[in-house]
């Protein structure tokens, strides 16, 4: 598998090396295909095309937290719409007070699995 050429803006590691499942920290972070680093700019591109950034973070933010980009809810159906919403403004709400460390890291991760299964508990 290809090393990634920085490990400080990784999302999943928060820059540690480790991922941090159950608090633990134990895990290697491979910093590649985990939905945050695009392996190339291939994927980079197509990872712009299925998740467009959410205009409700700014550039600076996106580009600090690439996690982010999976809160985007414009491109649902109405009733996913009002199920999404609530987990995208809480995520502004966590980077917004929350210093950038690892625990925020993890915030972000299980707020997005939590809006994932919010969001399929609504499709029919």
């Amino acid at each position: 598998m290809n090393e990634s050429p920085s490990r400080n803006g990784c999302t999943m590691c928060d820059g540690t090396g480790y991922k941090d499942y159950a608090g633990f920290g134990m895990d290697p972070c491979d910093h590649i295909r985990a939905g945050r680093n695009p392996a190339s700019p291939q994927e980079a591109a197509l990872t712009n095309v299925i998740h467009p950034a959410p205009v409700e973070f700014a550039p600076d933010q996106l580009q600090a937290d690439p996690i982010l980009r999976f809160f985007h809810y414009g491109h649902l159906p109405e009733k996913l719409q009002g199920a999404s919403k609530p987990f995208c403004d809480l995520a502004g709400h966590i980077v917004t007070t929350l210093p950038r460390n690892p625990e925020r890291t993890v915030a972000l991760r299980k707020l997005l699995e939590a809006k994932d299964a919010a969001v399929r508990a609504n499709v029919q």
